[in-house]
């Protein structure tokens, strides 16, 4: 019973945390109990079956908001294993095709994870329920450059609109940067503009060439972290914590043989752990299937992620 109580003291590291005059008084009305008791092992059961329950009901509502936030991130880390996959396969296509580098680097780190989303969220088992990956060599074909032919010309009137929206509906299934979008589409659209021209417009093939030689926006830098990136609902319902907003540990803070002495985090350790500028003790209450997302929670139910 003392071990039960220590554990959950450890929410708390101050008499004016939230939370604390509730515990406190749980512990007490236990302590009155047993001075009226006999000190027999089915009094402690009963205490600790009493103690359980109290704190359960009012765990309940953070309970909640803790399975919805891991749901987000199973399906977030689901997404990323596969778009890490279809990354490999992008690039692959992206370098053998002669295709400017901003439309590579939005292959490899952008496009797979709409890819992936579609096609997690389509429940009938569709591979590719809404053509986003039967996109991707209609997209490097349209911007490869090559000699002007009517067949061209006509293939390309025909599927640039439906191209286009199809990029836009994946990009807005992963709650793509909109700023980030529309500069994509800008430059996507000065290539195909030309193109469509001809190459005969001399401001069509200026703003085209301007858009194949820029320097690349979309690469990995668009994201905090490619590997584990979350969509911005995502990151909201599980309270994901970027670098930014993480304090760093410093290189001299602890050297690799101290790291690797340390015990390992289990679920159910407490820590300290820094966030937007102020320490708060939280819980490890859940890691991800494959290990490469984590959720802390504190006291009041509030879940951290990284």
């Amino acid at each position: 019973m003392l071990e039960r109580m220590t554990q959950r003291s450890l929410a708390f590291s101050a008499e004016s945390d939230e939370g604390w005059q509730r515990f406190l008084a749980s512990v007490e009305a236990a302590s009155a109990s047993l001075r009226e008791r006999p000190a027999e092992a089915d009094t402690f059961q009963d205490l600790m079956e009493t103690l359980q329950a109290e704190w359960d009901a009012q765990d309940a509502a953070a309970r909640q908001r803790r399975e919805e936030a891991a749901r987000a991130l199973v399906h977030a880390e689901q997404r990323n294993l596969l778009a890490q996959r279809l990354a490999s396969e992008y690039g692959q296509a992206a370098s053998a095709a002669d295709v400017p580098e901003f439309v590579a680097d939005f292959l490899r780190v952008a496009w797979p994870q709409a890819v992936a989303e579609s096609k997690l969220s389509c429940v009938d088992g569709t591979d590719d329920p809404q053509g986003l990956h039967a996109l991707v060599p209609d997209l490097l074909w349209s911007v490869q450059p090559g000699p002007v032919q009517r067949g061209r010309l006509q293939r390309l009137a025909q599927i640039v609109p439906g191209l286009i929206g199809r990029l836009r509906l994946g990009l807005t299934g992963i709650d793509y940067p909109a700023e980030l979008a529309e500069r994509f589409f800008d430059r996507l659209g000065a290539i195909h503009a030309s193109a469509l021209r001809d190459g005969r417009d001399a401001a069509a093939r200026r703003a085209a060439e301007e858009a194949e030689t820029a320097p690349s926006e979309f690469g990995p830098s668009v994201f905090d972290d490619p590997a584990v990136w979350l969509a911005g609902r995502e990151a909201q319902e599980a309270g994901y914590l970027g670098p930014d907003s993480v304090a760093p540990s410093g290189p001299d803070s602890v050297s690799p043989e101290e790291r690797a002495t340390r015990p390992a985090l289990v679920i159910g350790a407490w820590a300290e752990l820094m966030v937007q500028g102020q320490w708060q003790r939280v819980q490890l209450t859940w890691a991800s299937p494959h290990q490469t997302l984590f959720m802390f929670t504190s006291p009041t139910g509030a879940a951290h992620s990284m």
